[in-house]
């Protein structure tokens, strides 16, 4: 009986440790993403997009916001509690899509809640152009959201992939 009962603890002690070892290995297997100013992410945005450099920024965690930027803030349906930063370039009048929102969550579990709220402006932006002005709507149809450790950015523009390549080459700790 005793030999049965260590047979069984045996399997179950192995068992735990199959399942630890495969955990740490997938653990020790992702990718660390280093940790990058925002103002160096969107500068090297800046060098590679001439329309991104000519949008108005607005810092999403400033302290003195105006009643605009607030208003701005509030259009995102964007909780700031969740970010550690947040950069937003946009065009000064709504007749253009081009824009990108770069934000830095201030843990990994916010990142859906993030996500969710910038696919929520991009479905916005959809509506507003497809009535009022349709030929900047594929700009916003083909929008780039993604993420790289905490960092997420939404790109809408027509340059949308010399952003991306920005974006993911400021992480390029091999520099």
């Amino acid at each position: 009986m005793k030999k049965i009962l260590g047979g069984v603890m045996m399997k179950k002690i192995l068992s735990l440790l199959v399942v630890f070892i495969t955990l740490f290995s997938f653990v020790g297997c992702s990718e660390k993403v280093p940790n990058i100013a925002m103002k160096d992410i969107m500068t090297n945005i800046e060098n590679e997009s001439q329309i991104v450099s000519g949008l108005t920024e607005l810092d999403l965690k400033k302290a003195d916001l105006n009643d605009y930027e607030k208003q701005i803030i509030e259009s995102l349906d964007l909780n700031t509690d969740d970010i550690e930063e947040g950069i937003m370039k946009f065009p000064m009048i709504n007749l253009q899509a081009d824009s990108v929102i770069l934000l830095k969550a201030k843990d990994s579990s916010k990142l859906p809640e993030l996500k969710v709220s910038l696919e929520k402006y991009v479905e916005n932006q959809i509506k507003a152009f497809e009535n009022y002005l349709p030929q900047n709507l594929d700009v916003v149809k083909n929008h780039i959201l993604k993420e790289k450790g905490n960092y997420i950015i939404l790109i809408v523009s027509h340059e949308a992939d010399k952003i991306e390549l920005a974006f993911d080459n400021s992480f390029n700790t091999s520099k």
